[in-house]
């Protein structure tokens, strides 16, 4: 994946000992959407994120779905504090969205031309991460410094 500041096994125990009483739930975006996610924010509102912090878009649909799953539960989050269908519904009328993103700066324009291209290709119908990272002959995720 190139959303490699989130691209850990295990978090660390620091991180989970603070965030334990602050995170209510997780979700998991794939990369296609991460790509489409970075597209549509530097379209819309000419904002360049590194790909993993595009992924943040992701959590009031992540919610969405679980409010509006047919079954109490069923949605894609997990966690201890998931909100039950009525309060995540609440939640996503009456809350405040806030979405944390750094990043932007640091990716080389040449990366993010070709984030953005990946993006673009994939908001068109029937399109394939994989067909079109070996269409433009490159891996999956950024080659790391050695």
């Amino acid at each position: 994946t190139a959303a490699d500041a989130l691209a850990v096994a295990r978090p660390g125990k620091l991180a989970c000992e603070l965030l334990r009483e602050l995170v209510a739930g997780v979700y998991t975006v794939r990369d296609e959407d991460m790509y489409r996610g970075l597209a549509q924010l530097l379209d819309l509102e000419s904002v360049a994120v590194e790909p993993s912090c595009a992924t943040v878009m992701m959590g009031p649909a992540a919610l969405y779905v679980h409010a509006t799953s047919w079954l109490e539960g069923s949605g894609p989050m997990e966690g201890r504090g998931i909100p039950g269908r009525e309060e995540a519904e609440r939640l996503l009328q009456e809350g405040i969205h806030l979405m944390w993103m750094t990043g932007g700066r640091l990716v080389p324009d040449s990366e993010r031309q070709r984030y953005n291209t990946l993006g673009l290709e994939l908001l068109k119908p029937n399109a394939s991460l994989q067909e079109l990272l070996e269409g433009m002959n490159i891996d999956k995720a950024p080659k790391q410094k050695q």
